[in-house]
């Protein structure tokens, strides 16, 4: 019997996803989705400035189709992920990019993979969550003193929620 959940299901003609490193031919068209996506060439978290075109990260992709992307910074014992998207979420993608984040860590000796979002991204906690990942912090004002090195920075985000401050999420890499 046929199922009736087309669509839930890869075709048999897509390719099957691939993760695969960040390469030096890759870095302009990053730099292009990047910005397009993320406003800007610069990213502001906990009041530091990053340029996540530049990091290293992850790629996903069926074939010739990028599906997502995943930067991210190591600094002592921790792997910040800058960004993450998943260009048609629900596919799984942006799960295979967070596994993909955490082997990284292991590999540089990082004891906790950690990232950023703000208050308004209901959706983003509801999935970190679910895949492990802790509420360690909350930084009232940060997107507000982000704001003023990024001012694309809307001020109305997600669900029409003020954008004001920034929650930190952390799992473990064991």
């Amino acid at each position: 019997m046929a199922s009736t959940r087309a669509g839930r299901f890869p075709s048999v003609d897509r390719p099957a996803t691939r993760i695969r490193p960040i390469g030096d031919d890759d870095r302009a068209e990053v730099a292009r989705v990047l910005r397009e996506r993320w406003g800007a060439d610069i990213v502001v978290a906990h009041d530091r400035v990053f340029e996540p075109a530049t990091l290293d990260g992850y790629l996903a992709e069926a074939g010739p189709e990028w599906l997502g992307l995943l930067t991210f910074d190591v600094t002592g014992n921790v792997l910040e992920i800058v960004t993450i998207d998943a260009f048609a979420p629900g596919g799984g993608v942006g799960t295979a990019l967070l596994d993909a984040a955490a082997d990284a860590a292991r590999r540089h000796g990082c004891a906790r993979v950690r990232l950023t979002t703000t208050n308004d991204n209901l959706d983003a906690l509801r999935f970190y969550q679910r895949r492990g990942f802790h509420l360690v912090e909350l930084r009232p004002g940060a997107v507000d003193r982000a704001r003023r090195t990024k001012p694309q920075i809307p001020e109305l985000g997600a669900y029409g929620i003020p954008l004001r401050d920034e929650l930190a999420l952390e799992r473990e890499t064991g």
